[in-house]
């Protein structure tokens, strides 16, 4: 039984994915649209819950998974980073990554 838990252990583990290489859709941010001033609803659903905001036209969007509305808005428009408006951790869509980057430190 310790074989099988030193075994276990030793296994490579899941990482969460986030963003390593740098740039890959963050030229797509338009800082001038930005306004995070208005209520953090949905724009299609009205709901004020799991609410992110594109970075490309900062309109709100709900949820990030593959029925949301968000992930919608990021396959018809082409706009792929969202910023979670709880959390404030930004997101790439569709490919649903994190992204670590200090350079959205000021939006934040």
């Amino acid at each position: 039984m310790d074989s099988d838990l030193e075994e276990y252990e030793q296994r490579p583990r899941k990482k969460q994915k986030t963003a390593e290489v740098k740039g890959l859709y963050l030229e797509t941010i338009n800082r001038t649209a930005l306004d995070f001033d208005f209520e953090k609803l949905c724009s299609v659903s009205l709901t004020n819950n799991n609410v992110y905001g594109c970075l490309t036209c900062g309109k709100y969007y709900q949820g990030r998974g593959q029925q949301s509305h968000a992930f919608y808005h990021s396959m018809n428009e082409d706009h792929h980073v969202f910023i979670n408006l709880e959390t404030l951790k930004i997101y790439v869509l569709p490919e649903n990554y994190e992204v670590t980057d200090s350079s959205l430190n000021d939006i934040k």
